[in-house]
């Protein structure tokens, strides 16, 4: 079971951020996972939020910007830790150095090439057995495949489980990656019984940390990490 820290090791860092991705490498996390949108010039870099209000000091939607005018943002969160937003190339060579995996969760409503941008830097960077692919749209995942058709690609299932349930069974996609109260033994025994790999989001706790890793899921996204 890998174990990802959750938008880098985000309990104790501004989440998707350089400093809380390279502090969740150096850790014994097995590596991390992460969020891909593009701005207005073109540029792929790591934020959860489609606005950038909540993670720093500035207003409006990510989509909106150019890169060089989001530099001028202080992306801390709730630390007191300068920060500035990433991109997908400073995590590609950290990625690559540590030897470890990533994530790359491509936000639903991004700007048009986003995935084929994200596809031709992860193929650049010469990273692709390193890396794990995954979205809440089926779209996104289905041109992956047809651009890298030996990729893992897993859905994320949000607030109707059981629409994406069908759609990984139909379209014979890798994985699921559901939130964790969704993931009884029953729902994970089905999966295993499809060869559909499991993750599970976001652990909080020990208890359900012992949990996941007994049903011998495949992956389990945590702010925190468990021994």
């Amino acid at each position: 079971m890998y174990q990802l820290a959750h938008r880098g090791y985000s309990d104790c860092f501004p989440e998707n951020t350089i400093i809380a991705f390279r502090y969740a490498l150096e850790k014994d996390y097995d590596g991390i996972e992460t969020d891909i949108q593009q701005t207005k010039d073109g540029k792929l870099v790591l934020l959860h939020d489609y606005k950038i209000n909540r993670t720093s000091n500035g207003k409006g939607y990510l989509k909106d910007y150019n890169y060089s005018d989001l530099r001028q943002y202080d992306f801390h969160g709730k630390f007191k830790i300068k920060a500035t937003i990433p991109t997908l190339e400073e995590l590609l060579m950290l990625i690559k150095e540590s030897g470890k995996i990533a994530n790359l969760e491509i936000k639903e409503n991004v700007l048009n090439l986003t995935v084929e941008k994200t596809v031709e830097m992860v193929k650049t960077f010469d990273v692709l057995e390193q890396i794990y692919f995954s979205s809440t749209s089926l779209e996104q995942m289905l041109l992956i495949k047809k651009l890298l058709p030996d990729s893992y690609c897993a859905l994320i299932s949000d607030y109707d489980y059981p629409w994406y349930k069908q759609m990984i069974v139909k379209y014979h996609l890798n994985g699921i990656h559901a939130r964790y109260t969704d993931l009884t033994r029953d729902e994970i025994r089905y999966f295993k019984e499809h060869n559909i790999m499991v993750g599970a989001w976001t652990i909080k706790n020990q208890k359900d940390f012992d949990y996941f890793k007994e049903q011998d899921i495949m992956f389990i996204f945590t702010n925190r990490y468990f021994k």
